[in-house]
């Protein structure tokens, strides 16, 4: 397979570590990143959870609108979760 020129491809320079050097291909030579983000969670103490769960967690826009957002795919935040062993 011939290398990737990195030239060609848009926003190439806007990754970051590890994206921009994946251990499965070194420097991007064979491969294009589909997706990648940083999802995460902040929940003021004071504010008050039914219990302590997934579904009270995505209650909370209806709950507090304009004060809480969620992604568009909770999916997505789930899987993160899942991969950071918590």
């Amino acid at each position: 397979m011939e290398p990737v020129d990195g030239a060609l491809v848009a926003d190439r320079s806007t990754l970051e570590a590890p994206f921009s050097d994946p251990p499965a291909d070194p420097n991007l030579e064979h491969s294009v990143p589909l997706d990648f983000a940083y999802p995460g969670v902040a929940i003021r103490r004071s504010l008050s959870l039914s219990d302590l769960s997934w579904r009270a967690l995505f209650a909370l826009p209806k709950t507090y609108p304009l004060q809480v957002t969620i992604p568009d795919e909770p999916l997505q935040l789930i899987e993160t979760h899942k991969q950071d062993g918590v």
